[in-house]
């Protein structure tokens, strides 16, 4: 009853009145259990009418990526988004293949990452970690040009047992207790990491008192169990601002504010 014969009716039994025939085969869409013809029945097909055989839902909704206008469901239709499978970005002001989301210099086609945030993208710096040693030198070294804590000597970090993280009940109870004058096994006993390579009192000893004035962070001169120790120890406990610093800052101390500390730990603190 679909006003077309039999003979000539792609769908004989269903009525298809338009001969809607997505795939062109001998089967109107009415009556084709795959209208695509991508193998997958259009109840399990993600796009039935648009042949996606792999089945690509970049954003996992009811639409497969052939089908679908927005594949990382981000509000903005795929021919409008820089990023259509990335729903952290969408445009790139600069053309430099980096979204403007992530990219520290979006309107500088020459630089888009700045790893020490110095204001001067990694490409125009020469020391892209700011551990004051040349990118140039780093790659002679054999060091890690991005990472500030990656070189032969004189980047030091208060990771003191090198399990690469900076803890309070390690990393800075082993601090107070070098500064308290402990050596050996009182130095050592339940404080170092399961994964530590550092895990030795003399290898201790040795990284600490290499480290000489960097241990001294409130910049007194001197390096004390109940200013400097006591600081680290607070800090790595998550304590900030006037909590961090009370009866922790020494008289002639040249870093007394709670910022001023914070900054200096921060910059050796291997765990940000």
């Amino acid at each position: 009853g679909d006003g077309i014969a039999d003979s000539a009716d792609n769908c004989p039994l269903i009525k298809n009145t338009n001969q809607t025939n997505t795939d062109d085969d001998s089967k109107g869409d009415a009556c084709d259990t795959d209208d695509d013809d991508d193998a997958l029945l259009d109840g399990a097909d993600n796009c039935p009418l648009i042949a996606n055989a792999g089945q690509a839902n970049n954003d996992d909704d009811a639409s497969g990526d052939a089908c679908d206008t927005d594949d990382d469901n981000d509000g903005v239709n795929d021919h409008e988004d820089s990023f259509p499978k990335d729903a952290s970005e969408y445009i790139d002001s600069d053309g430099d293949g980096v979204g403007d989301n992530s990219d520290v210099f979006p309107d500088d086609n020459s630089e888009s990452v700045d790893t020490d945030g110095d204001g001067q993208g990694n490409n125009a710096d020469p020391d892209d970690d700011g551990d004051g040693i040349t990118d140039e030198q780093e790659l002679l070294d054999g060091t890690d040009p991005l990472n500030r804590f990656s070189c032969i000597s004189g980047c030091f970090n208060f990771d003191i047992d090198s399990n690469e993280q900076t803890q309070a009940l390690t990393d800075g109870i082993i601090l107070i207790r070098h500064l308290f004058g402990l050596s050996g096994e009182s130095l050592v006993k339940d404080v170092i990491a399961l994964n530590a390579e550092r895990r030795s009192a003399n290898d201790i000893i040795q990284y600490l008192t290499d480290a000489d004035s960097e241990l001294d962070i409130d910049g007194d001169g001197n390096a004390d169990a109940l200013t400097d120790g006591l600081l680290l120890l607070r800090y790595l406990f998550g304590i900030r601002g006037d909590g961090l610093i009370t009866d922790a800052i020494a008289p002639d101390a040249q870093r007394k504010t709670a910022q001023q500390i914070e900054e200096y730990i921060d910059l050796r603190n291997l765990t940000e």
